[in-house]
């Protein structure tokens, strides 16, 4: 196999299509997964969407350069990004492309550097986070990328890693043992990564494949301590507000809070009881482009709180 020293923002652009495809044609089985913190089995969809928006971006960006290319798709992940997985996933994406910010192209470790800053710019963007999730599967995949200077093979790793990962989730996290799943969201850092890695590479994409729900095991698991009661997200213009103000104001009114920004514009995340005392906190903090709010469904378990979860 032809070592590959550089990754290219033509590879790049190609691995975002090609995660694309594969979160498409799975969309439902991801949908499937989605037990955690509330079953709302929208994970597939929102993922898609984020990464639609970014392989949108990606095709009016000089793909002959790596740094433009990963910046144009941070930015359409970021404006486009539905739920707390795709904000999750542009965080990511937000990572690689300040890491590789004015590189034409990348060499193993500037790889390698990138996947680190990648999983810490995805870990930030949680107000609580937790293990056995999309955040515990990059933490392993950027710990598993060697000293290879070989891109493609470093790629490699880490999608490996990733996926092994994935695979591991219901042990690190009792809500997906329960429920006999892994975790929905992760799976489309592993989709990512392993279409980095086959482009780098050359080889054919290795199948998403999302395990099925086990047998007989419920696949409905709410979260009863929560007040959650609304999935809102709110996209900010001109905001005027500190992120830890953000944060600790809607940790008061919510749940499951994830915030990123990016040039002046706050991406909000959370669950809610309290809908129109987020909203009036946003028109305050800045001018409100986007809204949306779709009701959760009612609590189905007698399990314990996840309380402070994300989902």
């Amino acid at each position: 196999m032809k070592a590959e020293r550089v990754l290219t923002g033509d590879r790049l652009a190609a691995a975002l299509r090609t995660a694309l495809e594969e979160l498409r044609r799975c969309c439902a089985a991801v949908n499937a997964l989605n037990v955690f913190p509330v079953a709302d089995h929208d994970t597939g969809a929102n993922l898609c969407a984020t990464l639609r928006a970014a392989v949108e971006a990606v095709r009016a960006s000089d793909r002959a350069h790596l740094g433009r290319v990963a910046e144009a798709a941070a930015r359409g992940a970021f404006l486009g990004a539905r739920g707390s997985s795709g904000t999750i996933l542009a965080e990511y994406l937000y990572g690689l492309s300040q890491a590789w910010k004015e590189l034409p192209e990348a060499s193993a470790e500037e790889t390698r550097m990138a996947l680190g800053m990648a999983a810490r710019a995805a870990r930030a963007a949680v107000q609580v986070p937790v293990e056995g999730t999309i955040l515990t599967v990059a933490d392993r995949a950027a710990a598993a990328s060697g000293s290879d200077e070989d891109v493609g093979q470093l790629l490699r790793q880490a999608a490996a890693a990733a996926r092994a990962t994935w695979l591991r989730t219901p042990e690190m996290l009792p809500v997906l043992r329960r429920a006999g799943v892994v975790d929905a969201g992760a799976a489309g850092l592993v989709a990512l990564l392993e279409a980095m890695a086959s482009a780098a590479l050359g080889t054919p994409p290795s199948p998403l494949s999302p395990p099925a729900p086990a047998a007989g095991v419920a696949s409905v698991v709410g979260s009863p301590g929560s007040s959650a009661r609304y999935c809102t997200e709110v996209l900010l213009g001109e905001a005027g507000v500190s992120l830890d103000r953000v944060r600790r104001t809607l940790g008061r009114l919510g749940d499951a809070v994830v915030v990123a920004e990016r040039d002046g514009r706050l991406r909000i995340h959370l669950h809610t009881q309290a809908l129109p005392s987020v909203l009036r906190r946003a028109l305050r903090w800045g001018k409100v482009e986007e809204v949306r709010a779709v009701r959760l469904p009612p609590d189905a378990s007698g399990e314990e709180s996840c309380a402070g979860a994300w989902g």
